[in-house]
């Protein structure tokens, strides 16, 4: 009997230790893909085999390339292409593609459509395998593969073709440089914002009196409190895109909490309830009520607020707002100052378990665009002026796209395509 126990114990126990993890977020995939070339979920409608997995990733190699096969739940309420793109602007610098459920999705449109019309038939490897190979081969426009048989007749098509991927090339530097500067104006105006929150904890430490900490709760409190300011300088310093500023948030909204238990304990006051920060301004540390406030062509809803802010606003007073460099130039309150403060806002709630962009910032600029969506994520501006996810370089068409793919109906991988231009 003993025996039969210990020999069912050790297959569950090899069955767990066998058994793929499965992400529960985009974040999850996200943080996948920074080690790792393929991330294949068990639980993707059209997974890849171990076997089929491990061949893509020795293709790859060490490029750039990275593909992911998620199941069509993963996506929620957004898009295919709104997965990739979130994949390419949270991960790291290259090439990616995803099936999300039966859908195709890639940054390479040129890649992906070639990949997908000569492979649909042949199965999800097939088809990732070759885009692969069409991506280290340089592939990155669509071309056509009908060319006249007559001797005399196919220099005319190849010249043409010739001008027409020049020209579409040509296109896409330029829209990718146009990109690429705004990403690094939207990550500029961030990191500025967190500098100046990183020093306003650094005052409110160099405000305690060190030397009276002297009990074992309050050494306790002061040291974490001084690791979360270190851990925000450093994710302050390795920020490569403006969503990565939820960690930095995420710690100086710890640290605060640190001190003001410290503060509290050497004033021989309770210690204080863990709130959200201050709406109006972060930087003034734990809110201590909710009170209804109304943004800027928003209707009135409870905001938190410190002791200050809430005495201004029940006074009829104007409350201290943090004002950040907006997108369109001069500041502007962070809740509109444009989309790349997304995670600076949601690091600074997600210890309170607030629902940020469907409750206080509804009706607000980052309500508007990021509610529902994932926490933190990044969205960029287009070059129209407005706010997508992702950027406006993602359009359809020579002048505006990069993202191409195609659907795979039923279950043996088949189906049509809508490439090249949702």
């Amino acid at each position: 009997m003993r025996r039969a126990v210990i020999a069912l114990f050790t297959m569950l126990l090899v069955g767990f230790l066998a058994a793929p993890a499965s992400a529960t977020t985009i974040d999850d995939v996200v943080s996948s893909l920074q080690s790792d070339h393929v991330y294949n979920d068990p639980k993707a409608e059209n997974r890849l085999t171990d076997a089929q997995a491990q061949q893509l990733r020795d293709q790859i190699g060490s490029d750039a390339i990275y593909i992911a096969v998620l199941p069509a739940a993963a996506k929620g309420s957004r898009s295919s292409t709104d997965v990739v793109r979130y994949l390419q602007q949270n991960g790291n610098s290259g090439t990616y593609a995803a099936v999300v459920g039966s859908e195709f999705r890639a940054t390479n449109a040129g890649a992906a459509n070639a990949a997908f019309q000569q492979q649909k038939n042949n199965g999800v490897d097939a088809v990732l395998s070759s885009f692969v190979s069409n991506v280290q081969a340089g592939v990155s426009s669509s071309t056509d593969s009908n060319s006249s048989s007559g001797g005399g007749s196919l220099l005319a098509p190849v010249l043409v073709l010739g001008t027409l991927a020049a020209g579409a090339g040509g296109l896409v530097v330029a829209s990718k440089r146009r990109k690429n500067k705004r990403d690094a104006e939207a990550l500029a105006q961030v990191k500025q914002t967190l500098d100046e929150d990183i020093t306003a904890f650094g005052e409110s430490l160099d405000s305690v009196d060190s030397d009276a900490i002297t009990t074992e709760e309050n050494r306790a409190d002061w040291m974490a409190a001084l690791d979360q300011y270190d851990k925000a300088k450093k994710a302050s310093e390795a920020m490569r895109n403006p969503a990565q500023a939820a960690t930095v948030t995420e710690a100086l909204d710890e640290g605060r909490f640190r001190v003001a238990c410290v503060q509290a304990r050497l004033a021989g006051e309770p210690l204080p309830e863990r709130r959200p920060p201050c709406f109006f301004d972060p930087r003034h540390g734990l809110s201590v009520k909710d009170v209804s406030y109304a943004p800027v062509g928003a209707v009135a809803r409870d905001v938190p607020a410190c002791a200050a802010c809430a005495a201004a606003i029940e006074d009829g007073l104007d409350p201290q707002v943090r004002m950040v460099p907006a997108a369109g130039g001069g500041h502007a309150p962070y809740w509109n100052a444009g989309p790349q403060y997304g995670g600076y806002a949601s690091g600074y709630y997600n210890n309170s378990g607030m629902d940020l962009f469907s409750t206080i910032l509804v009706g607000t600029m980052l309500g508007n665009m990021m509610g529902g969506g994932w926490g933190g994520g990044y969205y960029d501006q287009s070059a129209g002026g407005g706010y997508d996810m992702g950027g406006g370089d993602f359009g359809g068409g020579i002048g505006g796209g990069d993202f191409g793919g195609g659907d795979f109906g039923g279950g043996d991988f088949g189906g049509g395509g809508d490439f090249g231009g949702w």
